[in-house]
């Protein structure tokens, strides 16, 4: 079932989206779900498929969303200063930056069913390494157009 989910979830975003939102998106995915591959094979010595690296972005980034509506929740109802200066929203940001990472740590683990330490190094690894390719892509499209 969680294929068919999978296989709609994508047509109807190229049939909802721009295509070249869609391209970008689904490539972007692939993507990072090559380098949690071959970050969790690399570190851990576990053969990783596709499809359970998959899933740990996909449990990461529900954890994620976790993460976020619970600090959202807390600011609820709370002084409206916090967003007042860039100093106090830095300040205010930053545990909701630590809450994304544990998601990360947390979706890893349970996907993948590493260690904790190795859930930790995967993570900030396959999130930077991601990061900076497609940074690295998009300044080069940048160029070339």
């Amino acid at each position: 079932m969680a294929q068919v989910l999978f296989v709609v979830f994508f047509l109807l975003l190229f049939v909802a989206a721009p295509f070249t939102v869609a391209v970008v998106f689904s490539g972007s995915v692939l993507l990072s779900t090559l380098v949690v591959q071959a970050t969790a094979a690399a570190i851990s010595g576990v053969s990783v498929s596709l499809a359970q690296s998959f899933k740990a972005i996909v449990y990461s980034f529900f954890f994620t969303a976790v993460a976020v509506f619970t600090g959202f929740s807390f600011l609820i109802g709370g002084p409206q200063e916090i967003f007042a200066n860039p100093g106090s929203a830095f300040a205010a940001s930053v545990p909701l930056l630590a809450l994304q990472y544990l998601a990360f740590v947390l979706g890893f683990k349970v996907a993948l069913d590493l260690t904790l330490l190795h859930a930790i190094v995967v993570a900030a690894a396959s999130t930077l390494i991601t990061s900076g390719a497609l940074w690295y892509i998009a300044k080069m499209a940048r160029h070339a157009s």
